[in-house]
């Protein structure tokens, strides 16, 4: 059993703690990040409350050989996962070993819940509850919540994770029992939730806008040597500058050279992050990416992230 609870103010040394996520994340806003993060974790299973504040785009792999499931930590989420916005009234199932691209704001706070895949359809089948079975089949999918099955199951998780807190020196027979018997009682209840579905329902196709915002977002990563205009996204896209600048609010709640920009400097960041204590220059790194100007450059890293650029070496 592992067990992590902490703060953050410092999103590299956050992106450290995504045990078994294969993720990027660039933050989009402006120097304006912490987080919590409270996981438990053993070789079947984790299950994990995340909360962020600021603008944060997340692309990546879902952990190899799991299924997982997101529930809303609290009534007020909101954030666009897969190019779909979802909300505290929904649960969400992961695509199996799919890709994750997900866009959370302030206020953003969920409960991941994976198991391995051959442990899941073990205790679906001990269970009996084999209509669960079809919501782990081909895409993602998301239900819609009751508020009684949300409110039971914010207190039985809690009451898991603080009891694992408390007893995590407690090697006792009686104490890992304990916290097994609470385990099992956390997920038999979401198999049975599952179970009691008739209906799944399917996320809309996907509209042209958001077509072409994914195509942007594509060449911008394809790009990554030089700051990229709008005027080619637009041509990339085969869409307005006016309907571009629209679907980049819509999702990132930031216009295309916003976004453009911010996740050039994350990449300026990572890359003085990877040779921390090496003979590498800034000015390098920065020219590398598209920044020529370089005391623009300095200026910029200083707002979106808090500090200079120099300060990582």
């Amino acid at each position: 059993m592992h067990l992590i609870e902490t703060k953050f103010d410092d999103f590299d040394h956050f992106k450290e703690f995504a045990v078994g996520w294969d993720l990027d994340f660039k933050l989009l806003s402006k120097n304006n990040f912490n987080a919590y993060l409270n996981i438990y974790s053993n070789d079947t299973f984790q299950l994990a409350r995340t909360k962020l504040r600021g603008t944060i785009h997340q692309k990546g792999l879902v952990p190899k050989g799991f299924r997982s499931i997101v529930l809303p930590g609290n009534k007020g989420v909101k954030y666009n996962w897969l190019n779909k916005d979802v909300h505290s009234g929904q649960l969400l199932v992961f695509p199996r070993n799919g890709t994750l691209e997900s866009v959370s704001f302030d206020n953003f706070d969920v409960y991941v819940i994976s198991i391995h895949e051959a442990k899941l359809f073990e205790l679906i089948e001990c269970y009996g509850f084999r209509n669960a079975e079809r919501v782990f089949v081909k895409n993602e999918k998301y239900l819609n919540l009751e508020a009684s099955f949300l409110y039971g199951f914010w207190k039985d998780v809690e009451m898991f994770l603080n009891y694992a807190k408390m007893t995590v020196y407690d090697q006792s027979f009686q104490s890992k029992q304990f916290e097994a018997k609470m385990l099992d009682h956390v997920i038999y209840k979401v198999l049975k939730y599952l179970d009691s579905f008739n209906e799944i329902l399917s996320f809309k196709k996907p509209r042209r806008r958001d077509i072409a915002l994914a195509k942007s977002i594509e060449y911008i990563r394809n790009n990554k040597s030089r700051l990229v205009s709008v005027k080619e996204l637009c041509k990339e896209s085969k869409i307005s500058e006016r309907t571009l600048e629209y679907a980049f609010l819509e999702k990132y709640k930031v216009g295309p050279n916003s976004y453009i920009k911010a996740h050039q400097l994350n990449l300026v960041k990572n890359e003085l992050v990877k040779f921390k204590g090496r003979k590498v220059r800034v000015s390098d790194v920065a020219v590398k990416f598209g920044f020529h100007h370089l005391g623009q450059f300095s200026i910029d890293f200083k707002k979106q992230f808090g500090y200079s650029p120099s300060k990582i070496r």
